[in-house]
């Protein structure tokens, strides 16, 4: 999980990049408004890349959250007050937005599988060649293939809250100590951090193992989402072409 926040960051700008691409081809040029089925068509797009976004970006700031207090983790396991200071008080920042960063991703990926749901009625009625036709195919498959798996990883990072909270709440409370003196060394303040942990180590553990598979299954389908957004993208650009 160190480094989980860097794999979204790097999804994040691919995912912007393929979305303001069909976006500036969809309106590439001054074409009358689509109407009946294509109007529907466009819309139901329209409305996938807008859902899509926020789903992955909350998803990418739960990732941060975990990551934040993962840092601090890492310097009060090796006794470093002075790193610890500003990690700490950076996990302590995440762990008072998560919350509500939960709700916000559950509603976001839920509004994303609603609008592939859309798309899937959208083309079943439009005019498209078996190309086209294939490749919206291919973004509604894999379109619900992400939308489940950012589910599956929300429910993950919400499991994974309740011991993350903890751990938040330990680094807190060795920093406090730390700084008041109680440690007389950097080797004696491990050993005290590693003491305050121990009824949580197991659990963390635990989640963080299930954290790393639901990232890793996000991020494959992201993946193949990316592929075919570009697939589909190319296949309707001749919807977009100028008479």
């Amino acid at each position: 999980m160190r480094r989980v926040a860097e794999r979204f960051a790097a999804v994040t700008i691919t995912v912007s990049l393929l979305t303001g691409c069909a976006t500036s081809m969809t309106r590439a040029h001054p074409l009358p408004a689509p109407a009946g089925p294509l109007a529907h068509l466009d819309a139901a797009i329209a409305q996938l890349n807008a859902a899509r976004s926020p789903a992955l970006a909350q998803l990418g700031e739960l990732a941060h959250t975990v990551e934040a207090a993962d840092a601090a983790d890492q310097a009060a396991a090796v006794g470093d007050r002075v790193a610890a200071r500003s990690l700490v008080t950076n996990a302590a920042a995440g762990a008072a937005r998560a919350d509500g960063l939960l709700r916000s991703a559950r509603d976001s990926v839920g509004v994303y599988q609603q609008a592939v749901r859309g798309l899937v009625t959208a083309s079943a009625s439009a005019a498209l060649s078996a190309q086209q036709r294939l490749a919206l195919n291919g973004v509604s498959t894999d379109g619900s293939a992400e939308a489940q798996a950012c589910r599956r990883a929300v429910s993950s990072y919400a499991a994974a809250w309740q011991p993350y909270a903890h751990l938040v709440a330990d680094e807190q409370t060795w920093l406090t100590r730390s700084v008041a003196g109680w440690y007389r060394s950097p080797s004696e303040a491990a050993g005290a951090y590693a003491v305050l942990l121990d009824p949580v180590a197991e659990s963390l553990a635990h989640v963080r193992s299930a954290l790393s598979q639901a990232e890793r299954e996000r991020e494959a389908a992201t993946t193949a989402m990316a592929t075919a957004l570009a697939r589909a993208s190319a296949a309707l650009s001749a919807l977009r072409a100028p008479a």
